[in-house]
């Protein structure tokens, strides 16, 4: 099961996902990190026009020129 952090209220490109997650701090928790590619595959709340309407969640190896919505998970 995964737990989500606050997601950054704009889209970024990989860098700056990265980057959040890295830093991100919440509820006392450090251990933030980019969705797996089966998470984001196998979990509703990320498909396309899931979470808040995006079309896009940044994700490991999803390296690409575009912009997309980060939103930091753990495992619990």
């Amino acid at each position: 099961m995964i737990e989500l952090a606050p997601r950054l209220e704009k889209d970024v490109d990989y860098d700056t996902a990265w980057l959040y997650h890295a830093t991100c701090t919440h509820d006392d928790k450090y251990n933030w990190r980019l969705l797996t590619k089966n998470e984001y595959y196998f979990d509703d709340r990320f498909k396309v026009g899931g979470y808040n309407g995006n079309a896009g969640v940044w994700y490991e190896d999803r390296i690409t020129p575009y912009q997309w919505y980060c939103l930091p998970v753990r495992t619990k």
